[in-house]
């Protein structure tokens, strides 16, 4: 994967956050799951997993790039999450 971004901790996203005037409500964590199939289904319901899964499979290049970030969330599983924040406007 070739992106312009690197990843935040918890307290980088906070502080960003904070710094732009929100307030942090609360926090949660979870594995990166993004790209297993059983997380797309609660995603993006049957229907929105299969039109994913067919438009994969219809594009090789799609599909090349979805499966290298499928194994690169899961050989960093260990310190790669997800994360979400509930922040408010002061």
């Amino acid at each position: 994967m070739h992106h312009g971004v690197r990843p935040l901790t918890i307290a980088e996203w906070r502080l960003l956050l904070e710094s732009e005037g929100f307030e942090v409500k609360a926090t949660e964590t979870t594995s990166m799951s993004l790209l297993e199939p059983g997380r797309l289904i609660r995603d993006e319901g049957v229907m929105g997993a299969l039109r994913f899964a067919l438009n994969v499979l219809k594009d090789g290049e799609a599909r090349r790039r979805v499966f290298e970030m499928r194994r690169s969330f899961r050989r960093n599983r260990k310190i790669l999450g997800a994360v979400a924040l509930l922040a408010t406007k002061q």
